[in-house]
C-alpha cells in the first residue's frame, strides 16, 4: 500500500518520537519503520492504521484524522 512519506515524517516529528519511540508504539519493527520513511517499504493497510494509531497517542488527535493525512497524495516525484 501506498503511504505519504513526507506526512509520516513531519507527523512523527510533531509527536516528539524517535523512529524507535513510534516503532514502539505501534507494535512495529524500528526497521520496518526506518524503511517506510525512505520509500523502501511497503505497508500493510494494518501497518499503516498500527503507526497512525501511535501517532494519534502522542498527537491526541483521532487516528482518522492521522489516516487521511498518511494517505494523501504526496507531492514528492515517485523513488525510482
Amino acid at each position: 500500500m501506498s503511504m505519504n512519506v513526507r506526512a509520516l515524517k513531519e507527523l512523527r516529528r510533531k509527536a516528539g518520537l524517535t523512529q524507535e519511540n513510534l516503532a514502539h508504539l505501534a507494535g512495529i519493527s524500528t526497521s520496518l519503520l526506518a524503511k517506510i520513511e525512505i520509500g523502501r517499504g511497503n505497508p500493510t493497510a494494518l501497518t499503516i492504521r498500527k503507526i497512525a494509531q501511535g501517532l494519534s497517542k502522542s498527537l491526541g488527535l483521532p487516528v482518522n484524522t492521522i489516516l487521511i493525512q498518511l494517505m494523501a497524495e504526496s507531492e514528492e516525484a515517485p523513488h525510482a
